[in-house]
């Protein structure tokens, strides 16, 4: 039977605005098989074809936001591919939040309507890839048509496995990055970071004082229970139904 865990990827993998992850009081390991037909479709762990079990592991304690990491047999295919794209935006799919784009005034990222923010620096995120970091620029197109923010290819940055801090962050090149991650790739169109040789997911966005605003955060594991937190994933592809700009 396919476990609860490799539904809700097949889910996220095929565009669904489900969570990947949950917010549960249990300790979870489940095995995700990478397999594919011969159109280079995912395929359940039950197909009865060649294929390698991964192992998918979901931490909790505390009912706090899960890890996952993917096993590291995926990072090269992943990182070559990755490379090969051009400027592309992010979106965040979680409870609540279905496809949110990723935005931001060239410091902390948020996921949301950017014209909420009373900040002319404010605006989506496009992101170009490098040989050892994403970076991330305005788009000024479409709906931030006019606007002129100063900020530009900045470094897209998550807190490390020993940095207290848990702010996702648009780094400049001045900025000081100890304690931060910059080895971005994608698993298909996920986007996942790579910590001590695996590639994990620890996204998760806590609202602002804006409705339908919130701030992405990295690692919730060890803050403790709160309401408040939704686990993400963030992923290249956009909504197919998106919201309205004035919600």
């Amino acid at each position: 039977m396919t476990s609860r865990i490799t539904d809700l990827l097949q889910e996220q993998y095929y565009g669904k605005s489900s969570s990947l992850l949950e917010m549960k009081s249990r300790e979870d390991t489940r095995t995700f098989h990478n397999c594919r037909d011969d159109h280079g479709g995912l395929q359940t762990p039950a197909a009865h074809i060649p294929c390698h079990p991964h192992t998918l592991k979901k931490n909790f304690s505390s009912g706090a936001i899960s890890l996952t990491t993917f096993a590291t047999s995926f990072l090269a295919t992943a990182a070559t591919a990755a490379k090969t794209t051009g400027p592309f935006s992010l979106y965040a799919y979680g409870t609540g939040v279905g496809g949110l784009p990723i935005f931001s005034s060239g410091d902390e990222v948020f996921v949301g309507n950017f014209s909420k923010i009373d900040d002319s620096e404010a605006a989506p995120v496009q992101f170009t890839i490098g040989d050892d970091a994403w970076y991330a620029s305005p788009n000024t197109t479409g709906y931030a048509k006019g606007r002129e923010p100063s900020w530009s290819n900045l470094t897209f940055a998550v807190p490390g496995p020993s940095s207290s801090s848990h702010s996702v962050k648009l780094l400049n090149s001045t900025a000081d990055t100890d304690g931060y991650v910059s080895d971005l790739m994608t698993y298909g169109t996920f986007v996942m970071v790579e910590e001590n040789g695996q590639m994990t997911s620890l996204w998760y966005a806590t609202p602002s004082d804006i409705d339908g605003v919130y701030v992405i955060g990295w690692n919730a594991s060890d803050t403790g229970h709160s309401d408040d937190k939704v686990a993400i994933t963030l992923k290249k592809t956009p909504p197919s139904n998106p919201r309205p700009l004035d919600e």
